[in-house]
C-alpha cells in the first residue's frame, strides 16, 4: 500500500511549489502499481498533475458484487471531482447498488470548506455552508454520501451524516438508521 498526501490542499492555497513536489514523490511510488483514491477531489487532481489514479467509484464499479442496499440517501458532488466527471461513477456505484436517492437541488453546489477556504474565511465559508444545508434538508434525507473529507466536514458540522460510498460498501445498513 502506498500513502501520501497528493498535494491538493498546498495546490489550493498557493502553495504550488510543495504541491509539485509531492506529486513528484507519488509518481514515483505509483509506477507501475494500480493506484485507488478515496477521496474524490484528490483523483481529480492528481490527474490533473499527470498521474495515472483509479478513484475508488471506479474500482467500486468494476469489483461490484450484485447487492442491493435497502437504503434512501441524498448525494454531494464534490466541486473538483464534479469538474471532471467523477461524481457520474460514484452514481453509477449507487444505482447499481439499488440505493434510493433523493436528490437535492444542485448537489454539485460548494458545501463550504473548500479546502482550507472555511478556516481562513470563516463568516463567508459559514453561510455557503447555510446554503448547502437548506439544500439538504429540502431533500428530507439526513444521510449524505460524499466521497470528499473536506466536504463531509462541512456536511457533519452543519448536523447531517455524511458517509463515504466505501462506507456504503463495507457496513451494514441497519448501523445507518
Amino acid at each position: 500500500m502506498v500513502n501520501g498526501c497528493c498535494g491538493l490542499s498546498h495546490y489550493s492555497e498557493g502553495d504550488k511549489d510543495r504541491s509539485e513536489f509531492l506529486i513528484r514523490g507519488l509518481k514515483e511510488k505509483f509506477r507501475g502499481r494500480r493506484v485507488v483514491s478515496l477521496s474524490s477531489n484528490c483523483t481529480a487532481h492528481m490527474r490533473e498533475m499527470g498521474l495515472q489514479v483509479e478513484d475508488f467509484s471506479e474500482f467500486a464499479l468494476n469489483e461490484l458484487k450484485d447487492e442491493k442496499i435497502n437504503l434512501t440517501v441524498t448525494l454531494h458532488d464534490p466541486c473538483h471531482a464534479n469538474l471532471l466527471g467523477i461524481n457520474k461513477t460514484t452514481r453509477r456505484v449507487i444505482e447499481r447498488l439499488g440505493i434510493n436517492v433523493r436528490e437535492m437541488d444542485e448537489p454539485s453546489f460548494e458545501c463550504g470548506a473548500g479546502g482550507g477556504y472555511f478556516i481562513y474565511h470563516p463568516e463567508i465559508a459559514d453561510r455557503v455552508m447555510e446554503i448547502k444545508a437548506e439544500k439538504v434538508k429540502k431533500s428530507g434525507v439526513n444521510l449524505v454520501v460524499s466521497t470528499n473529507p473536506a466536504c463531509s466536514i462541512a456536511l457533519a458540522f452543519k448536523g447531517f451524516r455524511p458517509i463515504h460510498l466505501a462506507d456504503l460498501l463495507s457496513i451494514e445498513t441497519h448501523e445507518l438508521r
